[in-house]
């Protein structure tokens, strides 16, 4: 049976077996910036779809991408580990709701889109302690309320660029951040580091000790 753990201990867990979820910023960064790319050729309407498409894919991707990486996003021993997936992962609960608003003709589309994707940033500030998810969560929603609601007939385009300048942003953030921990890490591993059994430091000495083994050591041989 597992010691109880304190909530910082495991917060501290789920930032360094996650990175603060860096990598899914980074791949939002990359889709919005094809999304908003593709919006200067197709039509509203199929960029739309398009962007809905790649909101959707975000979470999965970050998922493969975490993968390749060696990144463990889950952690069945960390209930924290387990909440920052489902937060990401709750996203894919409002694409019903998006892509009835697209059938729908809904000129805010984009709008809560945006809004919705920077209120789950909220619960990530606190999980990872980052002032960086608190600027995606301001940035992202006032991003999200200006593109739709000043520019709202090059909205296609400015909003899925500015959203990625944001995530971005946002990355090289998480970076600076998980730069910081290192010493941290450092500290934490070598005090969960387990010391050698008395026997085996013995037999160590004692080897360090027969003149045999000093001879095959020595420079000279």
């Amino acid at each position: 049976m597992m010691p109880a753990r304190t909530l910082a201990e495991l917060q501290l867990e789920t930032i360094q077996a996650s990175r603060r979820g860096v990598t899914g910023i980074a791949t939002a960064a990359v889709v919005l910036a094809l999304a908003g790319t593709l919006g200067l050729w197709l039509p509203a309407r199929v960029t739309e779809l398009v962007l809905l498409g790649g909101m959707g894919l975000i979470f999965p991707l970050g998922l493969l991408v975490n993968h390749v990486l060696g990144i463990h996003f889950f952690s069945k021993a960390n209930p924290l580990g387990t909440l920052s997936g489902l937060v990401a992962g709750g996203q894919l609960l409002f694409a019903p709701l998006f892509i009835g608003l697209y059938f729908k003709h809904t000129p805010q589309l984009l709008l809560l889109v945006g809004v919705v994707a920077g209120t789950q940033f909220l619960v990530c500030a606190w999980l990872y302690s980052s002032r960086t998810y608190w600027f995606l969560t301001i940035a992202t929603v006032g991003v999200a309320y200006g593109g739709s609601l000043l520019f709202s007939a090059n909205s296609l385009v400015l909003l899925p660029w500015s959203m990625a300048v944001v995530c971005a942003l946002g990355v090289l953030g998480l970076l600076q951040e998980n730069r910081a921990d290192q010493p941290i890490r450092a500290a934490a591993d070598s005090l969960t580091a387990k010391p050698k059994p008395v026997a085996e430091r013995e037999q160590a000495e004692e080897i360090r000790c027969n003149p045999f083994f000093e001879l095959l050591s020595s420079s000279s041989v």
